[in-house]
Formats: structure tokens, sequence, C-alpha cells
């Protein structure tokens, strides 16, 4: 998982593969509109028979841990499930932020779980920890032919599989084309300059309050927008064989473009240092921002007449670059898979049920269910899929352009230090030469500490 361009054969298939690409829970995303404060855990009384016996529970129950917004389709397979094998499926869902934390404490702790949701950050870090047991084993040829190679890239280090792939993700550019016909525009930005100057223009005429507003809050999602963005400019975190290779004058000039997009006289909401993925959709929903980057889930929202009032109006596209980038484009990856916990007391059967939650017919399911991303290539081309989301196409062309983040059994260390310099140049407490500095020696340091 390597923080460059996709290419070869996996970027071919992956320009297919997110044809369809309409994921209720981005992988990067810091909250979900449906978030539970609290674990939630599936169960319900045994039911009682006709005689008024109560009927024996299972003798077996898997343990599932995964974050809210997969709650719908684990909840409707979990039912088949039970019925064809007479396993029970015990599942505690959360907030995707508080995932993590719980997946740690579940690990060190001995607490029975078997399965979990493996954002495509973690497999390093959970292996190294030994929270995951590898999974190659259980995955036949057919279906590794039937995935995207990148599907899998995501989620293997070390020479091993440690999550079967469920979703992937990648952000796009979404934007009002009633709002920019209105100020005179026929096509989206393609630059970063280019949105600036249309953001500054359409502020001017009193079409929008902001020409974007940024999810910049410190936690994840801002180290994806950083991917992004710095992406744009010719930097990446880390080159082909791991080392860190964030340029200087490109990440500094990345930097200052966030920084300024936001500064006093910026083009771009002030308030984006404390929204997240979500609620940095608010101002777009509204019509007050004529541009938005966000996940696929997005789409879902804009359409949604409860949630809009820019329903039909709106379209997607690729992110631009800064002029001059040797990329037209630049994005991120996201995305995940389930994994099999290493104190399991039945791996075998968790991989089981992994490839029954995986199969096809329960990713077509998903599809309608919640708008999962499928990880099958053949279901790209189905005429009857494309027929219902004719939007899909516009959304393939990025992930010829979105970058991995770091691949590291200490991102999560890393990430929060990332985060804390990302936004002291937000809020103008450094400068960006001075971020940049602190977080390549940083990263430096760390790496030799850790030996990686």
């Amino acid at each position: 998982m390597l923080h460059k361009k996709i290419s070869g054969v996996s970027r071919l298939v992956l320009f297919g593969l997110i044809v369809l690409s309409l994921a209720l829970m981005p992988a990067c995303s810091t909250t979900s509109d449906t978030v539970a404060p609290e674990p939630e855990t599936e169960g319900e009384a045994a039911p009682v028979e006709e005689d008024g016996t109560v009927e024996e529970p299972s003798a077996q129950t898997l343990t599932i841990l995964a974050p809210v917004d997969w709650r719908p389709i684990l909840d409707y397979v979990a039912e088949d499930w039970a019925a064809e094998t007479g396993v029970t499926l015990d599942i505690v869902s959360l907030a995707y932020d508080e995932v993590q934390t719980s997946i740690v404490t579940s690990a060190t702790g001995g607490a029975d779980v078997d399965i979990i949701y493996v954002d495509t950050v973690w497999p390093a870090e959970f292996a190294q920890a030994g929270f995951l047991l590898p999974v190659e084993d259980y995955v036949t040829e057919e279906l590794t032919s039937a995935i995207a190679p990148a599907l899998l890239d995501q989620l293997t280090w070390d020479g091993h599989l440690w999550a079967f792939p469920y979703n992937n993700q990648s952000k796009w550019l979404f934007y009002n084309e009633t709002i920019l016909a209105e100020a005179g525009y026929d096509a989206p930005p393609a630059t970063w300059e280019e949105m600036e100057a249309m953001s500054r223009d359409m502020m001017e005429q009193g079409l929008v309050e902001y020409g974007i507003a940024w999810g910049w809050a410190q936690a994840e999602g801002l180290i994806c927008d950083a991917t992004v963005i710095l992406g744009g400019f010719d930097a990446v975190w880390q080159d082909a064989d791991g080392a860190w290779a964030f340029d200087e004058a490109a990440t500094v000039a990345g930097l200052e473009f966030m920084a300024n997009s936001i500064a006093e006289d910026g083009w771009a909401d002030p308030a984006s240092i404390s929204l997240n993925d979500r609620t940095n959709l608010n101002p777009f929903l509204a019509g007050d921002t004529a541009f938005v980057t966000n996940w696929a889930f997005a789409w879902g929202l804009i359409q949604d007449p409860n949630e809009s009032q820019v329903v039909d109006q709106v379209a997607i596209t690729v992110i631009p670059a800064s002029e001059g980038a040797s990329v037209p484009s630049s994005s991120v990856t996201g995305g995940g898979g389930w994994g099999v916990m290493a104190n399991s007391d039945t791996p075998e059967l968790a991989a089981e049920f992994i490839q029954y939650l995986i199969g096809y017919e329960n990713q077509v399911t998903a599809l309608s269910l919640q708008q999962n991303m499928p990880i099958y290539t053949d279901m790209y081309s189905d005429p009857d899929i494309l027929a219902e989301y004719p939007h899909f196409e516009a959304m393939g062309p990025q992930f010829e352009y979105a970058n991995f983040r770091p691949v590291l059994p200490w991102y999560s260390e890393w990430s929060l230090q990332a985060q804390i310099e990302i936004q002291s140049v937000l809020t103008d407490a450094k400068t960006a030469q001075d971020a940049y500095t602190d977080l390549y020696q940083f990263s430096v340091e760390k790496a030799e500490e850790y030996g990686s």
C-alpha cells in the first residue's frame, strides 16, 4: 500500500471499478451521520415455541466489531447466515472514530471478538501488533482473479493479506452546475488556481458564501485531504520502496495553498478547521458553496430531498491539481475489508463467514441496501446497474490519480503528528516551511526508531 499512483493492470481495472461508487462509509471519514455514541450489540430474546419452551440458542456465535455504517448489510446477512449454518452473529457497531480504539482494547484485553473491519491504513499496524491472522490461505485463485489487484494490495503488508477486501474508495469533486451556470461558467475548474478564481468571482456576484468548505478538523480526514492536495502539487509521502519522499518545495506549496484558502481574505470557509467529511457537506447541500470534495457517500445525501436543497443540480468530476503539476488530478484511496482476530476461538469459521459476506449475491444486495462499492470487476459492466446509476461513469477516471497514505506499522502515531503539524499551518501557529521540516524530521527519526 505504498503512497504512489496506481499503475499497470491495477490502474486499468480500477478505472472501471470506480464506475460504481456509492459507498456509504468513507474509509477516511472522521464521522458518520448515524453515529452510535455507545457500542450497540445485536441480540434478541430466544424465541418461545408454541408449547411454551424456549428454543436453545445456537451452539456457536461469531462476534463482529464494525463501524455503524455497515450495520444494514450485516443485519441483513446475519439472518440468512444463521438460517443456513445455525451460527449467530453478535454485531458490535460503533462510530468510525471509535472503531480502532475498540479493536486495540479488544485485542490487548483478550476480548472475544472474531471479526473486525480493517481500514486500508490499519493492516501493517494491526499485523505487527499481532491482532490479526493472515487470510491468504482462505482466498482462492477464483476470488483473487475476480477482484482488482489494488484492492488486495491495500490490505497486504509484509507479504501477507490481512483482510478480505470489501469496499474501495476515493474522493471526487462535486460541483453545483446551476450556480456555475448562473456565474457564467460551463465547466468545472481544471486547476486549483482556476477553482480559486471562480470561487472569488461567485462570491463577488453574491451567488455563494464561499467557494468551498473543507473537512479539516484534526482527524484522519485531514490526512486524506492533505494527501489529495499535496499530490496535486507533485508531493507524495513515500516512494515506491517506502522511504520518506515528500518533496520540500512541493509540500510547502501545498500547505500554503491550504492555509491561504481559509485565511481572512480567502475563498474557502474558515470554519473548515472544525469540519469533517460529513459536516463540510452541509453548506454545499444548502447551496451556500459551489464545490465540495468528498467520498462517494456524498452523492446519496446530495440527491436526498430530505437532506439537500441542491437535488439534480450537482455533477461530479475529478479533483483538480495545481497549474504546472505533472498530473492533471490527485485524490486519495480509502476503503477496507474484514479481518480475522488472532484471539478468535474459531478463525476458520470466521473466515468462512467473511467469504459468505463478500459473496457475489451479497455484494449485489449491499449495492441496493446501502450502496456499497462491490469488489467484483464484472459487476461494473452490468448494464442494469449502469442504467440505474448513470452518473457513475464520471467517477471512473479519478482512481487513475488516487494516492495511498503512508504504509506504516506505526501509522496512527505518524498520522496524529501529521495532523498536528498541518493544523498548525492552518491556524497560523507555524509557517508551512517549519511544519514541513518538523514533520519530515519526525517521520525520518521514527522510521529509524521503529526500523521501518
